[in-house]
């Protein structure tokens, strides 16, 4: 996606510049109007601008929603002697929601949905040369430039390789209850480990035929 967008060929210190200045702005600021400014503003960049598909783009939230609104339920109850303030209440184990956890709860919704706006931003509009080559210019180690590419690279085949998998299992029926999904997710997690091993085996070989003296000239 971050190479096939309307934003691809742009100038990636801009694009760069625009998703840290809004992230930090969402860090910082406590407005929940700012907040939902930014997430409509870089959201509506991602589909108009970028014209990345707005369902591809909505089904990326959906990961981190859930582990957020999980945090938030953690948040949101609490424990106490009594229901002072409590707007729900549960007996006898004292435990409900107030009206500070709540409003706690809704700032870090909307300041954590900001952020993660911001940063997909970034990551779906600047493609991996640009943010070597703007990691390049402001002096990054070059081990660690090193192992974010290779992690990028490993990445993308694991996830070709598990997308690959379940689709022949869908087919064959593995998922049609629960025990069968059970035995194809494992099958699927051995047959990943075993494909990993393998293409780290191809590229070590590659490396080394190519006689790799440990650094890669980005």
């Amino acid at each position: 996606m971050a190479y096939n967008n309307g934003l691809s060929q742009k100038n990636p210190w801009i694009k760069a510049s625009i998703g840290i200045f809004l992230l930090v702005l969402a860090l910082v600021n406590e407005s929940i109007l700012c907040h939902l400014v930014i997430i409509v503003l870089l959201f509506g960049s991602m589909v108009f601008l970028a014209k990345l598909p707005a369902r591809r783009v909505a089904k990326l939230y959906t990961l981190p929603l859930v582990f957020l609104c999980m945090s938030l339920l953690a948040m949101v109850l609490s424990f106490q002697v009594d229901k002072i303030d409590y707007l729900f209440f549960a007996k006898p184990f004292h435990m409900g929601l107030n009206y500070a956890s709540v409003e706690v709860a809704k700032k870090t919704f909307f300041r954590s949905m900001a952020g993660i706006s911001a940063t997909y931003f970034m990551a779906l509009t600047i493609p991996m040369n640009q943010m070597i080559y703007l990691l390049k210019s402001l002096h990054t180690p070059e081990a660690f430039i090193e192992q974010m590419v290779l992690m990028y690279r490993f990445i993308a085949i694991f996830f070709e390789e598990f997308h690959t998998l379940e689709r022949a299992l869908i087919l064959k029926g593995g998922y049609r209850n629960k025990s069968l999904m059970i035995r194809s997710s494992s099958i699927i997690a051995g047959a990943l480990f075993d494909s990993m091993m393998k293409s780290f085996t191809s590229y070590k070989v590659a490396l080394d035929c190519k006689l790799f003296d440990g650094h890669f000239y980005l």
